[in-house]
């Protein structure tokens, strides 16, 4: 061609130039020289660090998500994985059709569990990326009744709260003439999102979920206000401060969203002096429940050092300055361990019920998570652990078995593995093999009440406990029968066995003294109480 025309031409393999272009990253380069006007306005998005975690947390929850092994009898769990992979999906701005492929299979699985509160979660997880990440307000609009028909007659403000985030996008989308009114059945929506506020404000035996209805009512009113009637927007804010004040007294009443709302107020309002007061109580609440919340670390600290050096009355007063210092919504984490740090210096000191209504509350507090969000935390189970050994010290048998259900439970949903799975194990082999002792330390007058109690037993998986109350009911030749006595064993060495095996594990040192059924002993008020019942 060069000699006949005068034309230089050069041959190159097709898979070189892609290789070349993509896989060296010179795509401008081919851009720029082949003239592509249609990627003039190219961006390039560029990893950050959180996404780079985002990634590798994708990537492994994908991959536990695709083991079906993994997820047998924790479908709930299973699902809130899958939700959770979706969220990652959208921060990571993934193609939408991956962002709401993984939406739609949390959706799938949560319908199949039936928990209701995990599929308006969800729902509404689509319907904010649908607005905040796709600008759909048509999906937005759609999604809009899944959610409202999942949390009408619910008793939780939290689910009302989702219900009203989107009732507020719906409203700025009309305002900015993406929706119609008709479409959108706007009058329709707000009357029944307000009766349902109305009907949980009015609750008065639960003040923190009514105060917390009572406002996300009043902010209803904010929108329209702020941009039509400065004296109505005045009375919306006024009436937001009572909210605030009423507030003060309620430790579980969160002030991260009215924070945030009146902040974003404030690109909006800038001359209101009621907005400047409720500004500046807002500040003072913040401020206090900051200041609070250091003094309380500081307190649990020096508790846990007072602990550890036995001085146990001193810990147990440093713990409960703590808890209140503490006792606040945004810092429930840390609220948790100083009732359970309470818990431990009462039951150093011998006041089991105290130490029990502490592991209690911290229980109520860890189990609020999952009310609230769906999330079972490590804590829950550390709270029902110690419950249980409480209760096995306290002698209450009944009160032990619906413990140590409550911690399968909680195992298999939060999947342990490793180490952690180990330790459970031994924990509930070591527990029932106490339970068990107090089983056999059981009245022979009380023995005949207790036949219906190995297939309860049996259920729970707690063998040791079932072969030492079928042994004390009598049961031997069921026993041999089963292969659980060996051949060979006579009586004595049964008995030997069991008393030995039952009698000297490794937390039985403060059983030695435990009568089950005749009494109960226990300190008050740093004096010893021994009553026996006759």
């Amino acid at each position: 061609m060069k000699q006949k025309y005068g034309v230089d031409i050069r041959i190159i393999e097709r898979g070189s130039i892609v290789t070349r272009v993509f896989e060296h990253n010179r795509i401008e380069l081919a851009i720029d020289t082949l003239g592509l006007t249609a990627f003039d306005e190219k961006q390039h998005k560029k990893t950050g660090p959180r996404d780079v975690v985002r990634q590798e947390e994708l990537q492994a929850l994908e991959q536990e998500i695709s083991d079906p092994e993994r997820y047998k009898g924790v479908e709930y769990q299973l699902a809130e994985d899958c939700l959770q992979a979706g969220l990652l999906a959208r921060h990571l701005e993934l193609p939408r059709v991956e962002i709401e492929g993984r939406f739609q299979r949390a959706e799938r699985i949560a319908e199949k569990v039936g928990n209701q509160r995990q599929m308006l979660r969800i729902a509404y997880s689509r319907a904010w990326t649908a607005f905040w990440w796709h600008d759909d307000f048509d999906a937005l609009n759609t999604t809009y009744d899944q959610v409202e028909k999942l949390a009408v007659g619910t008793q939780q403000a939290d689910d009302l709260e989702l219900l009203s985030n989107l009732w507020r996008l719906v409203s700025m989308g009309m305002m900015i003439s993406k929706l119609d009114p008709l479409q959108a059945n706007f009058e329709a929506r707000t009357r029944t999102l307000e009766t349902e506020l109305d009907r949980l404000s009015a609750d008065e035996t639960r003040p923190n979920n009514a105060l917390r209805a009572r406002t996300f009512r009043t902010l209803m009113n904010l929108i329209p206000a702020v941009l039509t009637d400065p004296r109505k927007r005045d009375e919306v804010l006024d009436e937001l401060k009572e909210i605030l004040v009423a507030s003060e007294g309620l430790s579980a009443y969160p002030l991260e969203p009215a924070t945030s709302i009146v902040s974003e107020l404030g690109e909006h309002i800038t001359d209101s002096t009621s907005y400047d007061s409720l500004f500046e109580h807002l500040v003072k609440l913040n401020e206090r429940r900051t200041s609070e919340a250091e003094v309380g670390r500081m307190l649990l600290q020096r508790g846990m050092q007072k602990l550890r050096s036995n001085k146990k009355y001193e810990a147990i007063s440093l713990r409960g300055r703590a808890q209140q210092k503490l006792a606040m919504h945004e810092h429930r984490a840390e609220w948790i361990i100083a009732q359970l740090g309470a818990g431990s210096a009462y039951e150093s000191a011998g006041l089991l019920w105290a130490a029990r209504s502490s592991f209690i509350t911290a229980a109520n507090l860890a189990f609020s998570e999952l009310v609230e969000r769906g999330r079972i935390i490590p804590h829950t189970l550390v709270c029902t652990r110690r419950l249980a050994w409480l209760e096995i010290r306290l002698g209450r048998v009944p009160c032990v078995l619906a413990w140590v259900e409550m911690m399968s439970m909680l195992a298999l949903q939060l999947m342990l593995e490793g180490d952690q799975l180990q330790e459970y194990l031994d924990e509930r082999m070591l527990q029932d093999r106490v339970i068990g002792l107090l089983l056999l330390k059981t009245d022979f007058s009380q023995l005949k009440w207790l036949d219906f109690l190995p297939e309860i037993l049996k259920k729970l998986r707690l063998d040791a406990s079932r072969m030492a109350l079928l042994y004390a009911l009598g049961h031997q030749d069921y026993l041999r029968s089963e292969k659980v006595i060996p051949e060979g064993e006579d009586d004595n060495d049964v008995l030997d066995f069991f008393l030995n095996g039952s009698t000297n594990p490794p937390h039985a040192s403060f059983l030695k003294n435990l009568n089950l059924w005749r009494g109960r002993k226990s300190h008050l008020i740093r004096s010893y109480l021994d009553v026996s019942l006759r």
